[in-house]
């Protein structure tokens, strides 16, 4: 994933702040739900869903096989549209319970922007990073 997307990846297997340009004003729009499949040598892994919202706000769900998390933030399309810039600053769950409760630490960093590289491949497919991510909606 674009920066951070990559340390999610890396995390599951063992897409912020400033700018230019809104999400609206690109053409072909990064606004709406994108998912990536996070595969490794030993297969899938998980999958990442990323939701630009046109007012800036931001959601990422990361689903594996041990946990769901979900993660909010804000974000801004740069440069033309070549890089995006998102900040998460909220997560949950805050905690897992099993048997008993134990804290859940994030994967993403919290309250920190970051830059990734965005390139459009046609109005369904954008590389965030070097990650590719289909539109669902």
């Amino acid at each position: 994933m674009h920066s951070w997307v990559r340390a999610v990846g890396a995390a599951m297997a063992a897409g912020l702040l400033g700018g230019a340009t809104t999400a609206d004003a690109q053409t072909p729009s990064i606004v709406g739900l994108w998912s990536h499949r996070v595969i490794t040598a030993q297969g899938p892994v998980g999958v990442i869903w990323d939701e630009f919202h046109a007012n800036g706000q931001l959601h990422v769900k990361i689903v594996n096989p041990m946990l769901t998390m979900d993660y909010f933030g804000v974000y801004q399309v740069l440069n033309n549209g070549t890089v995006v810039r998102a900040q998460v600053n909220d997560y949950t769950p805050k905690q897992m319970c099993t048997m008993v409760c134990s804290a859940t630490m994030p994967e993403l960093p919290i309250g920190r922007p970051g830059d990734s590289p965005l390139r459009f491949a046609g109005p369904n497919v954008i590389y965030i990073g070097g990650d590719m991510y289909t539109r669902q909606k």
